[in-house]
């Protein structure tokens, strides 16, 4: 009948939901992994400095991978999820991961949420993260701003780089931010995009009270 069909299609959704969470979440980490490894073996004999330099961070790679499932269990199994502490984890991988770099990246922070429904959390951080990753992979930036508040509105968060920045009308999907724009429209928030060539990126994200849960 329709509500064993209304059932069947809620629990679907469910299960996709989580499977492009934790595919998001392990997805950019294991392929970063893989190339260190890769790197470690081609340079083992005629560079083993380097080749010992990719197998630390593989190894750094792998811990925070462990980290991304125990997280994602844990939150699957009863709803234990605390989102400041996870941005404060995830912020201080990102920077372990390029302490050792030519180019170091500075990411400061200023969170400052109440509690929130499991579902937002969780988009939330997924949302953070994909937004760090593209800063990461595109922009080049020394510098990242990240903060996120309470509004007498809802929710506000925003997210800065110093970085090369990109054209006003230059495709957005090209630096991985599609993602992050349908879970925000998941949440029923806007999400705007600012960029100029040499003059970094600045995203900014609003969350009505409203939000589902």
């Amino acid at each position: 009948n329709l509500s064993r069909e209304v059932e069947a299609l809620a629990a679907d959704l469910e299960r996709t939901r989580i499977a492009r969470d934790i595919h998001d979440s392990l997805g950019h980490t294991l392929t970063t992994l893989d190339i260190q490894l890769e790197v470690a073996e081609t340079l083992r004999e005629e560079d083993p400095e380097h080749s010992r330099l990719a197998l630390t961070r593989a190894k750094r790679l792998s811990r925070q991978s462990l980290q991304e499932v125990r997280r994602a269990v844990s939150t699957m199994r009863d709803g234990n999820f605390n989102l400041s502490s996870a941005l404060t984890t995830l912020v201080s991988q990102i920077e372990q991961t390029h302490a050792n770099r030519v180019h170091s990246l500075k990411i400061e922070t200023k969170i400052r949420l109440p509690f929130l429904p499991l579902q937002i959390s969780q988009q939330l951080f997924l949302i953070v993260k994909e937004g760090l990753t593209n800063i990461q992979k595109h922009s080049q930036a020394s510098v990242v701003k990240l903060w996120a508040q309470s509004t007498s509105e809802g929710i506000a968060l925003g997210l800065s780089d110093n970085g090369i920045g990109f054209a006003s009308g230059a495709s957005h999907a090209g630096f991985g931010l599609r993602n992050m724009r349908e879970r925000v429209q998941l949440l029923n928030g806007k999400m705007t995009i600012h960029s100029a060539i040499g003059k970094g990126t600045l995203i900014q994200i609003t969350l009505p009270l409203n939000t589902p849960q």
